[in-house]
């Protein structure tokens, strides 16, 4: 039962791969076409839970470089519209586009979507509790900042600047806002455990898992909502699963998974076969379906990945390529 029963750092020498694909649904596609020059920096790529290095809204694409930050529509010319030192981590929430500094991460900075009204949104070191945190694996909903990592979690509301610790005695290791709850699992005491904080009274309770330290088996090491339920991958036995809280979980996948993401109300996740093939299996509408064979992927797992404008972006570690039929900046 699910009642009863789961960060991204980057080196100098990231790189990433592009590749297209051509998809409405979760079916079987192999639009993999010509490779492509491109000038986003490779030292930044990172595709994390929430922020990233490239992030696309509609037909936009907006990447970080050593100068700033730029901005791509359709087949036009990448234009920079803020010239800063070393942005990195891109996020968007409503007409904002948040992001931190490459050497000062610990500081929150936001443009409008068409680069102007640049602000310092927030800075760990302004308070002593939480000071020297890297926003790494941050987010903002509706105008509050969520941060987590291995000290623990906390939020900050823009409008009223109140911050607020939201778990102190363990490190979070994935989290998600969802609901008026605030979902994460704990990783300093190591219960693999899917815990759940109602932010309006800050009661805790268990949604996946037994609070137990250092189980055997039904370890759950990440979690995503989808549509009302709650997906998420174990080990011992290995698995991804769904299901809605209180009942009995689906099982969408028993091999062994590479990397799982959420995007655009669907779970994407990559498999490794028998003969060793990737594949990009994708869960959407109750059913998994395979996307596309990745054949020999070399892939920085921990990087991410992350799907924009029908493109697949991820690190591969080697050089950087674009494979795709739109043309790019180059």
């Amino acid at each position: 039962m699910l009642g009863k029963r789961f960060s991204v750092k980057k080196s100098a020498n990231v790189f990433f791969v592009l590749l297209f694909l051509c998809f409405c649904s979760c079916a079987e596609s192999s639009n993999i076409t010509n490779e492509k020059n491109n000038k986003i920096n490779p030292d930044y790529f990172s595709a994390g839970r929430f922020a990233a290095t490239v992030i696309g809204k509609n037909s936009e694409i907006y990447f970080a470089r050593n100068d700033g930050i730029y901005k791509q529509v359709n087949n036009e010319t990448a234009k920079r519209i803020i010239k800063i030192n070393s942005p990195d981590f891109l996020l968007i929430d409503g007409n904002r586009l948040y992001f931190t500094e490459h050497e000062q991460q610990e500081t929150l900075y936001s443009v409008g979507l068409d680069g102007s009204n640049y602000r310092k949104d927030f800075s760990c070191s302004q308070f002593s509790d939480i000071k020297g945190i890297d926003l790494i694996n941050y987010s903002v909903v509706n105008g509050v900042l969520y941060a987590a990592n291995g000290q623990g979690a906390f939020s900050y509301c823009f409008e009223n600047k109140k911050l607020t610790r939201l778990v102190t005695e363990a490190g979070v290791s994935a989290y998600e806002v969802y609901g008026g709850n605030f979902y994460y699992i704990d990783h300093t005491a190591r219960t693999f455990t899917v815990y759940a904080i109602n932010l309006s009274n800050n009661n805790q309770t268990v949604i996946i898992g037994e609070a137990k330290e250092k189980p055997k088996q039904y370890i759950y090491y990440d979690f995503w909502w989808l549509d009302g339920e709650i997906c998420f991958a174990q080990r011992n036995p290995n698995g991804l699963f769904c299901g809605k809280v209180g009942e009995k979980p689906k099982l969408i996948d028993a091999r062994e998974t590479e990397a799982v993401w959420k995007q655009n109300g669907k779970l994407y996740y990559i498999v490794k076969t028998d003969n060793g093939q990737n594949k990009l299996c994708c869960y959407s509408n109750k059913k998994s379906d395979t996307v596309f064979a990745l054949q020999q992927l070399e892939c920085d797992f921990s990087k991410g990945l992350r799907f924009i404008n029908n493109d697949l972006y991820y690190n591969s570690g080697k050089q950087v390529k674009i494979y795709g039929d739109r043309q790019q900046d180059s």
